[in-house]
């Protein structure tokens, strides 16, 4: 008798690993047909792209080979990076439309080979999108100053930083706002940027980018994690009140462990969606504000650099109007 058939009367014989794998084939490839057709009905809801005029723009200023090198290509990236943002935050909200659809079975499978990926991609893209903002605006505000304004030597704060040394945001920032404060385009960029990945998106999105990296993050759709948040503070004591009664409170001269119990709820699919797709417009007003900049400091290069031609040639323009 095979062994894996039961003997019980009132037991069903196990299913055909064949058959089962042939089934769960069957059900995600008509998921994913619908995933498709339901995709292209909902292209009028498609957050957009960024065009990639900046990079373009950027590539017209004359005079700084580092520019010319860096900026343009740095530019391109990062556009090549939100406009992926966009693709998944667009298959996410179709398969979001879609779950509903399937039994709780077929769901979680769809859900875990399908939608988490995506979601997972999407939830890093604010933090990593305005880390890519700063460097572009950090390297193309330098390469400008030093090539528009004299006497701007070739030095940034992070050139004295002992090896290991950590150059923090508040001395990045810093930094960026001392070599964009010769920018009328400079201030609109800075604002809408500070918005990005902001204290609103962290507590909506239960800082899962953060803790995914460093900890542990909440799962998707479901399943919970329990933790016990480990500390070590001022050991507690009761004491007497007058009225006879107690109160906890904390002896200065002793220490001890405690520990904090909670529960890690997993994030629901359309709540963080909706906080993400919120961030992606805040990228975009962004990227807008880092154009107008661009082409400031692309204009003053090409003054700049025009004038240096005139000059080497020992001679004023005889442009005519």
């Amino acid at each position: 008798m095979d062994r894996h058939m039961s003997t019980h009367p009132d037991e069903q014989p196990d299913e055909d690993p064949t058959a089962a794998n042939a089934r769960w084939r069957e059900a995600m490839i008509s998921a994913y047909t619908r995933f498709h057709e339901l995709g292209w009905s909902r292209k009028k809801t498609f957050p957009g792209l960024v065009s990639f005029t900046i990079a373009d723009d950027a590539s017209q200023a004359n005079g700084s080979f580092q520019w010319s090198w860096s900026v343009p290509s740095a530019v391109r990236e990062t556009i090549n990076g939100i406009n992926a943002w966009a693709m998944r935050l667009h298959e996410w909200a179709t398969w979001i439309e879609l779950l509903p659809e399937y039994d709780d079975e077929t769901r979680w499978e769809i859900a875990y080979h399908f939608v988490e990926p995506l979601a997972f991609f999407a939830m890093y893209q604010p933090r990593a999108v305005a880390e890519r903002l700063l460097e572009v605006a950090e390297t193309a505000l330098h390469h400008a100053n030093c090539f528009t304004i004299p006497n701007t030597k070739d030095r940034l704060d992070q050139d004295t930083l002992k090896p290991g040394t950590r150059f923090s945001m508040r001395q990045r920032l810093a930094q960026l706002d001392r070599l964009g404060s010769h920018w009328n385009a400079y201030r609109r960029f800075r604002d809408l940027w500070t918005q990005i990945d902001s204290k609103t998106y962290r507590k909506h999105s239960r800082d899962f980018r953060n803790l995914t990296s460093h900890s542990f993050g909440p799962r998707f759709h479901t399943g919970e994690i329990l933790r016990a948040h480990r500390s070590v503070g001022p050991a507690p004591v009761t004491v007497e009140q007058p009225d006879g009664t107690y109160q906890i409170a904390e002896d200065p001269t002793r220490t001890c462990v405690s520990y904090e119990f909670g529960v890690i709820e997993p994030l629901e699919f359309a709540a963080a969606y909706k906080a993400n797709l919120e961030e992606f417009q805040i990228t975009k007003r962004s990227i807008d504000a880092l154009h107008q900049l661009i082409v400031e400091l692309v204009e003053a290069m090409n003054t700049r650099h025009a004038g240096l031609k005139i000059k080497e040639l020992g001679g004023t323009s005889t442009h005519e109007s």
